[in-house]
């Protein structure tokens, strides 16, 4: 499960800086920091449930 988080927090970083941040810095945001929090929490959650469906996916057989 650890490997699965450290991955998807991996690409989940990688996405939010070419999503949410280019397009901060290429649009007039009236609230660029309500709008960066707001996406910041819906990508966490996003690729936390990512992180969680490939832990199960992959899951050891014991």
């Amino acid at each position: 499960m650890v490997r699965a988080f450290q991955f998807s927090s991996l690409m989940g970083i990688f996405f939010w800086t070419s999503h949410v941040l280019a397009f901060v810095a290429k649009q007039n945001v009236p609230n660029a920091g309500g709008f960066v929090l707001l996406e910041t929490g819906y990508l966490a959650l996003q690729f936390g449930i990512y992180a969680f469906l490939l832990s199960l996916i992959y899951r050891a057989e014991i």
